[in-house]
């Protein structure tokens, strides 16, 4: 089983990081091979290129946007680690989004074969230093749920997707609560590599 981990954080220090990493310890330790993608470390360039857009006339894509097409296509599974900046994604995941995901290949209008999401599982883990509550009564936990689960991965036919939201991160946070949240993290991994051994 392989997992593609794509991180979209520009500090490598941070959170998201280590929760990242142990999706990866928990992918290898249930026997499986993780594949991290942190788009800061990469170098990832999300913005929007002429060249992206001759995916519309069946023109072959950019050089590395194909690598990060082929990364896809030999995962099983996608895990999405990200924090949560004005109601959604960090610009590089969104580009990230706008490059990798192309026509005929993510997605269609007229699929004459299997898209690339097809039978791939994809999850996401976001974090954010609000409360469940606020999140939720602010509308920010429908706007993103919608967003990504049906405006992104439903639009490319992906059906199991799950988004787990990591609240109340910030400077005050308790050592317990980052703790189970790395746990967490960690049982994704194994639980995502353990399945169909």
């Amino acid at each position: 089983m392989r997992v593609l981990i794509v991180l979209a954080h520009p500090m490598r220090g941070s959170f998201c990081t280590a929760l990242a990493d142990a999706v990866g310890t928990g992918v290898q330790a249930a026997g499986g091979q993780a594949d991290l993608c942190d788009l800061g470390v990469e170098g990832f360039q999300p913005v929007m290129q002429p060249q992206d857009m001759s995916q519309f006339t069946g023109e072959d894509p950019p050089e590395d946007i194909e690598a990060h097409m082929a990364r896809v296509e030999a995962a099983q599974a996608l895990v999405f680690v990200f924090p949560v900046w004005w109601w959604s994604v960090p610009a590089v995941l969104k580009g990230w989004f706008d490059r990798v995901l192309r026509v005929n290949w993510a997605w269609s209008d007229e699929a004459t074969r299997p898209l690339a999401l097809a039978g791939k599982r994809v999850r996401m883990l976001a974090t954010t230093a609000d409360s469940p509550q606020g999140f939720d009564d602010s509308g920010a936990e429908a706007v993103l749920r919608q967003q990504l689960c049906h405006g992104v991965w439903g639009f490319c036919g992906a059906r199991d997707t799950r988004l787990d939201i990591m609240y109340d991160l910030h400077g005050d946070t308790l050592p317990e609560l980052r703790a189970r949240y790395l746990q967490d993290a960690r049982k994704l991994g194994e639980d995502l590599a353990s399945v169909g051994r």
